[in-house]
């Protein structure tokens, strides 16, 4: 099943032209997104509150800066989209694609 997701989501990123990154996804509800403090929490508490800084955020929204975060810190610029098929973070194919653009006809 998580194998299907997996490809739905390389796909639709292909045909939107989105890279899509992969991350490990460990601490990314527990690690303060703005200091990196682990505030352990159980799985029902849907709220995150940074006992260090004061950040105040839903659990989700946290999670999801935490992750842009790796993701972004993975990349190094997207090294080789020259290639037909290049690496994302976690070493699996990208979804993206360099696209070579077909000779444009001149009118006349």
């Amino acid at each position: 099943m998580w194998g299907r997701f997996l490809w739905w989501v390389n796909y639709y990123g292909t045909l939107h032209r989105v890279p899509v990154i992969g991350v490990e996804p460990a601490f990314t509800t527990q690690n303060c997104s703005r200091r990196g403090q682990r505030v352990k929490k159980s799985l029902s508490m849907r709220t995150h509150l940074c006992p260090g800084c004061g950040l105040l955020l839903d659990r989700d929204h946290n999670a999801a800066l935490n992750i842009l975060h790796k993701a972004l810190q993975g990349t190094v610029g997207q090294t080789g989209t020259d290639e037909g098929v290049s690496s994302n973070a976690s070493g699996q194919p990208a979804a993206t694609r360099r696209r070579s653009a077909a000779p444009r006809k001149q009118a006349g």
